[in-house]
């Protein structure tokens, strides 16, 4: 920005007028030892008059408050500067504010803060190239008050470990965290909470479906762990090896093979009175051959 200065015709003793050689404007403003000092106005060569800034100068640079304009004459930003880059509290065209660091084209580049009021976004973190890249904190409100992803990103995309939050400040997901279509998809070794605090699932996910074994949680004691089929729904039910639990107690009521929810194929339950019965079950209930046991050391083949 620091240069000879040419062309000048000054107007009076506070407001100086340089022109390019072609006559178009080239500056308007204040001037100090031969560079722009104070307040003025600098515009595109060869476009007659068409404003590139306008704002506060200090020893030739933009320094102090101003605005960036396009060539077509919109509002690129406005806001602080410090030795032509922009720093501090930046607003955009289209009404994005930013606080944080700009480089030379104008790009948010390391840490900073993005309230994007139209797309109700708020987050808090890094920047790479003008994308949401690395480290950050995603908020539910301007005031950044109540987290709703706190996670990693790349170019944009929530890709990497990190935690969703529900909207009372509980956490509702954490594991691996990657984003298609707009939507945050669990994959990898990931757990589930409810809204109350509860911890509701630890399971193994690709793209948002459990694949392997679960466990599944009520009021925090162990309910279901084995494995779990996928429904069309987007639920599950458990279908493979698995072993149910009496509510609030580590007792087990059953173990063995599921098929859509039920007790299907070889497996053991366990009753109250410390009997158990162990063989076939078909659509939830005893089936075929099996032996009951008793606690008194009787059997009884079924």
């Amino acid at each position: 920005m620091s240069q000879k200065l040419n062309w000048m015709n000054s107007s009076d003793s506070k407001t100086t007028k340089l022109y390019f050689e072609d006559g178009s404007i080239k500056y308007e403003g204040q001037i100090l030892n031969n560079l722009y000092e104070g307040k003025g106005k600098l515009y595109f060569k060869n476009t007659n008059g068409i404003l590139k800034y306008e704002g506060d100068f200090k020893e030739g640079k933009f320094n102090g408050f101003g605005k960036i304009y396009e060539k077509d004459g919109r509002l690129i930003s406005e806001g602080n500067f410090i030795n032509d880059l922009p720093k501090g509290f930046i607003t955009f065209r289209n009404g994005d504010k930013f606080i944080g660091d700009l480089s030379l084209d104008y790009k948010r580049e390391g840490y900073g803060i993005l309230l994007s009021f139209s797309k109700n976004f708020f987050y808090k973190g890094t920047f790479k190239d003008d994308n949401i890249h690395g480290k950050g904190i995603l908020y539910c409100d301007s005031n950044l008050t109540r987290i709703s992803v706190d996670g990693i990103w790349v170019v944009n995309k929530l890709d990497g470990y990190g935690v969703t939050y529900w909207p009372n400040g509980n956490k509702k997901w954490e594991g691996y965290l990657t984003e298609e279509n707009s939507k945050i998809i669990l994959n990898g070794n990931c757990s589930t909470y409810l809204e109350n605090g509860y911890l509701n699932s630890i399971a193994f996910f690709t793209r948002g479906k459990v694949s392997g074994r679960i466990r599944i949680f009520k009021n925090n004691f162990l309910k279901y762990e084995g494995e779990v089929r996928q429904t069309d729904d987007g639920n599950g039910v458990y279908h493979g090896f698995g072993v149910i639990y009496e509510d609030n107690t580590d007792k087990i009521l059953f173990e063995g093979y599921f098929q859509n929810g039920k007790p299907d194929g070889v497996g053991t339950a366990y009753y109250n009175d410390y009997k158990f019965y162990h063989g076939g079950f078909k659509f939830g209930n005893s089936h075929g051959k099996g032996t009951l046991y008793y606690p008194s050391g009787n059997i009884k083949k079924c």
